[in-house]
């Protein structure tokens, strides 16, 4: 078997492609003879060689197209005269899109047939004018059903790498995106203030991503527009950016867009060192804010996964500003609740106005002698304007009696504690404060009331609030004696200790001995919007966390 390699021809077609044209090459290269290509839905020529020598809409031709197409395989024409023609299935993902028909001399008995006009005149040779090559008939079968295969194979192999590749990018995301969520459960806590959310969420993502900066830019003028990394845009600036970025971008795309290009932008002239830029929308349907990520450090600039793994993160940032307007509410309300309960203490016993206040003020002083955290502090100085809520259920006569209490009587002022536990139990964000308000009477040495529980059972919170008490007591008027005096104050403290105060808060209370005597009442201020703020976001011990808290639950129960 003889073929004729020819040399690749110019083509002709009236919907050429490039995918078109390098399927013709390789064919000709194949069988060493032109091949012109069909669209196998429309039945239409897409690509023909100039030196195609078969009349391509002889209805022998578009009959083999057919057969092809119904058949899914080769299929082979064999003309009365001098032509053959082999009709190729090209596949596209699975499907059958082209059909390929190549020309060849028709084989006889050995011998190539030759139409006069393709002699070379005074010869029995074909003209140079077409090369065309020639193969038994049995043969070309078997080659075409080979070259079928293999290129439905191809096929399959180009798709299975696309999905691979697809897969590799989407798992790439996916990993990026477990890493960002990752770094945010490992940092954030369910006790945080809102406000540290953004900054914690744009870290992540900063780690993650090859940028320079990551940015939160609201929706609102009057929000502040939060940064993380390196950034070279002038905050106004940036906010300035995205909203003209928005303006000037393709419509579809202003809720999510990004530009490798930015200097070639309208909006993008006034920042020179702005190169490329991410932006997602935090809320597509009500605008509240957008998410940017600020100059690519890699060559191959911004792309869909970038956003895909912004988004997430957006969306967060988007909860986050509601949860905030509800923890603004939340404070708000828990305020209103403290001043009213303070309020109606003062009301109820006007003698002793002021005297929550100034145990709250000397409770967080000695916690701070003491080395308390914050979070105890802010307990501490709720707990001083609570602890005596209970009186609001205590008789007014025996309240405001001058003289010495009866012994049941006594009894009824001693249930102040626990009437405060009742009042104030529902209020889950101020239960880190019960412990103090119930058992700020125990004494040290026991004998103290509700629970009579001695030394270290009885919770810290409530042994600094009975010294801050004692102190504020002894130095104020009272209907049934006068104010002592800071000696007299001092050596009773002294006296006490280990027996009605715990030693360790006497102590401070001697070291811290001037600022206490210089606290005055001053109202309800600042200090309390400070404290109800700690209390909106501590969290919650275990019910059965502590033995104090067993003593707490079961006094409630």
């Amino acid at each position: 078997m003889s073929s004729v390699f020819a040399a690749e021809k110019p083509v002709r077609a009236t919907q050429q492609s490039s995918r078109h044209i390098s399927q013709a090459n390789l064919l000709r290269k194949e069988f060493a003879t032109p091949f012109a290509l069909f669209d196998a839905a429309r039945m239409q020529v897409v690509l023909a060689p100039e030196d195609y020598p078969y009349p391509l809409h002889d209805p022998a031709c578009l009959q083999l197209v057919r057969r092809v197409v119904s058949r899914a395989q080769p299929e082979i024409w064999v003309s009365d005269d001098r032509w053959q023609l082999l009709g190729l299935p090209i596949w596209k993902s699975e499907k059958l899109t082209t059909v390929a028909v190549g020309v060849f001399r028709r084989w006889t008995d050995g011998q190539v047939v030759h139409g006069a006009e393709d002699r070379t005149a005074g010869t029995d040779e074909p003209s140079s004018r077409s090369a065309v090559a020639c193969y038994p008939t049995h043969c070309l079968e078997q080659w075409a059903l080979a070259v079928t295969e293999r290129q439905r194979l191809a096929d399959r192999l180009r798709d299975t790498n696309r999905e691979n590749e697809s897969m590799a990018q989407q798992l790439g995301a996916s990993t990026k995106m477990l890493q960002v969520f990752d770094r945010l459960s490992g940092r954030l806590r369910i006790s945080d203030r809102p406000d540290r959310f953004p900054k914690v969420a744009l870290s992540a993502l900063l780690e993650t991503m090859s940028v320079e900066c990551v940015a939160w830019v609201p929706m609102n003028a009057n929000d502040s527009v939060v940064v993380i990394g390196d950034c070279t845009v002038d905050v106004d600036r940036l906010r300035r950016v995205v909203q003209e970025a928005s303006v000037f971008g393709d419509p579809a795309a202003r809720r999510s867009f990004l530009d490798n290009r930015v200097s070639d932008s309208l909006w993008g002239g006034a920042c020179p060192s702005l190169r490329s830029i991410a932006v997602v929308c935090a809320d597509e349907e009500k605008p509240a804010g957008w998410l940017v990520a600020i100059n690519k450090t890699s060559d191959a600039g911004f792309g869909a996964n970038d956003t895909a793994l912004m988004r997430p993160v957006a969306s967060l940032l988007n909860v986050y500003r509601k949860n905030l307007n509800v923890y603004v509410d939340l404070k708000e309300l828990l305020f209103g609740v403290v001043r009213a309960l303070a309020s109606a203490i003062d009301a109820k016993d006007p003698y002793t106005r002021g005297h929550s206040e100034r145990v709250a003020r000397i409770a967080v002083c000695l916690g701070r002698q003491l080395m308390l955290g914050n979070d105890e502090l802010s307990n501490l100085y709720l707990a001083g304007l609570l602890h005596d809520v209970g009186k609001i259920g205590v008789e007014d006569h025996v309240l405001k009696k001058p003289g010495p209490l009866t012994p049941a009587e006594y009894r009824h002022v001693m249930s102040h504690v626990e009437i405060g536990v009742s009042i104030l139990r529902e209020l889950k964000r101020l239960r880190h404060v019960l412990p103090g308000i119930l058992h700020h009477h125990e004494r040290f040495g026991g004998g103290g009331y509700p629970d009579g529980v001695k030394g270290e059972e009885i919770p810290f919170i409530a042994r600094i609030l009975a010294v801050a008490d004692a102190f504020d007591s002894m130095s104020s008027d009272r209907p049934y004696r006068p104010r002592r005096n800071p000696v007299e104050v001092d050596q009773i403290l002294r006296d006490g200790a280990n027996d009605q105060w715990d030693p360790k808060v006497v102590e401070a209370a001697l070291v811290a001995w001037h600022e206490l005597c210089a606290i005055q009442q001053r109202g309800l201020g600042e200090s309390l919007r400070v404290a109800v703020d700690d209390a909106l976001h501590q969290e919650y011990p275990a019910p059965d966390g502590s033995k104090n808290r067993s003593v707490l639950a079961a006094r409630r129960a």
